[in-house]
């Protein structure tokens, strides 16, 4: 447990990191960074998305007892770790089940590149509602805005949003190899969450 709440502490204080690059970023700030801060990040011409929506990737829902197309409206909102030579990205995908965000069911993916610039994906998601002790958290809304982190035993510690579209929810769970993972469900379990 101590080893997991430093892995949570560290995922918590790269997260805002990123975020207050962001936020810079979009402030027209970004030559005028703290020496601690990350940057000197330059978009590449030609290559953007790297990741985009695809109709054409199929998986077998346990929910809904069916085939969806599980990435067919968005991906977004992604996670990044190196791991040996390449990049690997858990991206947030949402069908078209709903007619707005927030109202379709989200899956997490997960995407390869030895360059960062051209990916490789995966067919099927990684990471996603199932008939496990999550259920009531993430349906019919998913698994969200994956947040990863290697501890030191080398494992992966990925932060998610857990969305049943009453009550979001910061869940956690571990893998080996960033395709398996366990869910240890909400890291707050005992908060109360308020919803308006």
């Amino acid at each position: 447990m101590k080893h997991i709440n430093l892995v949570m502490r560290n995922a918590c204080v790269i997260t805002s990191l990123l975020a207050l690059g962001s936020c810079a970023a979009q402030h027209g700030k970004v030559n005028s960074r703290p020496d601690w801060a990350m940057g000197g990040f330059e978009r590449p011409t030609g290559i953007n998305p790297v990741i985009e929506p695809d109709s054409t990737t199929l998986f077998y829902d346990p929910m809904s007892k069916k085939m969806v197309p599980w990435e067919d409206n968005d991906t977004f909102n992604p996670a990044a770790v190196v791991k040996g030579d390449s990049i690997y990205v858990l991206y947030r995908a949402e069908d078209k089940t709903g007619k707005k965000i927030g109202h379709r069911t989200s899956r997490i993916g997960l995407a390869a590149s030895a360059d960062g610039k051209r990916f490789e994906r995966l067919k099927t998601p990684v990471f996603y509602p199932g008939e496990d002790g999550q259920q009531e958290n993430e349906w019919p809304g998913g698994t969200e805005d994956p947040r990863v982190a290697e501890a030191e035993d080398g494992s992966y510690v990925m932060f998610y949003t857990q969305w049943n579209r009453k009550v979001p929810r910061l869940g956690v769970a571990i893998s080996r190899d960033l395709k398996t993972w366990t869910k240890y469900g909400p890291i707050f379990g005992k908060s109360k969450f308020y919803h308006p």
